[in-house]
């Protein structure tokens, strides 16, 4: 898992975890238990080994635990010098402890990258004459997949940044004319297949228009998870929100610190269940920490509407 630092790959390890947990068929293993590891924390090879045997007693339990090994692409001694230490444990569900091996049982290995923005700088930098002895190559070859982490700000599947392109407030897809998430994904499909012929992405130039309007979908899923967690309530619960407090969300130019500053703005805002979420409800004095001035742009035009959006 690779994005840039902000681009929320916590989040969607969170998110991955649940979706598995509410699967309704037959489970052989239990999947509720998430360890998380930061690997540039580590002060070396034996923490990582106190790491393998939590997770192997919770396997002892019956658990298959999903494991979160962050920036693992971390500094040691040289450049990605902790990969070595990833491959018996990936190829053969073992770790070594003093010479003495120890099998760690059924487990999910993630790992998310801290100096990598994409699969396809590891590669050329696992790839490379500089790494080679630090097993870069057999760790790809252990890799089952990979998910390049966008982000909220507008950046094509190929990890470049478009952000600087996102000035144009008329938009083709109007998030706020839909009540649902659903409605409006389908409508940014919809607007994408219609140009999948005439357009290519400004930055990669693959034929791949959803560059140009996914980053409005994945603020819109991200804000609502975050409101759902503000407000402690479930996914079927209906919020009302403001015109211009959707807008300045979905449309804003660039959040400076990606996920992490959509979420600083909800932390700090004064929302409470069952009123709507107007532009009075943001703490606006420390906003240019996280966006730039178009948040406030939108904030301040006036909408014919006199009516919130449902989400």
């Amino acid at each position: 898992m690779f994005g840039p630092p902000g681009s929320g790959k916590s989040f969607a390890v969170e998110q991955i975890a649940a979706s598995i947990d509410e699967l309704e068929t037959e489970k052989t293993f239990k999947f509720n238990k998430i360890f998380k590891f930061n690997v540039s924390q580590m002060k070396g090879p034996e923490e990582l080994v106190t790491a393998f045997h939590q997770i192997r007693d919770a396997g002892l339990k019956g658990e298959c635990p999903i494991v979160f090994f962050d920036e693992f692409d971390s500094k040691l001694n040289d450049e990605l010098g902790w990969l070595k230490y990833f491959l018996a444990p990936m190829q053969d569900g073992e770790f070594t402890e003093e010479g003495h091996p120890h099998f760690i049982g059924r487990a999910i290995f993630i790992f998310a990258g801290g100096t990598n923005e994409s699969m396809s700088v590891f590669k050329k930098k696992a790839e490379s004459r500089e790494v080679e002895a630090q097993k870069a190559k057999d760790f790809l070859s252990r890799l089952k997949g990979y998910i390049n982490i966008l982000g909220p700000n507008r950046q094509c599947p190929h990890g470049k940044d478009l952000s600087k392109n996102t000035s144009d407030k008329n938009s083709t897809c109007d998030v706020k004319e839909f009540e649902t998430t659903e409605q409006a994904g389908k409508k940014l499909q919809d607007v994408a297949k219609q140009k999948q012929d005439a357009q290519q992405c400004e930055a990669c130039g693959d034929k791949t228009p959803f560059c140009e309007f996914g980053y409005m979908l994945r603020r819109a899923t991200l804000l609502r998870s975050l409101l759902e967690k503000k407000l402690s309530i479930d996914q079927k619960t209906t919020l009302e929100i403001a015109d211009n407090v959707l807008e300045a969300f979905i449309k804003v130019d660039k959040y400076s610190h990606g996920s992490r500053s959509l979420e600083a703005i909800i932390q700090t805002s004064d929302i409470v269940p069952g009123k709507a979420f107007s532009a009075s409800c943001i703490n606006t004095s420390c906003l240019e920490m996280y966006v730039d001035k178009t948040f406030n742009d939108y904030l301040r035009e006036e909408y014919e509407k006199g009516e919130s959006n449902k989400v």
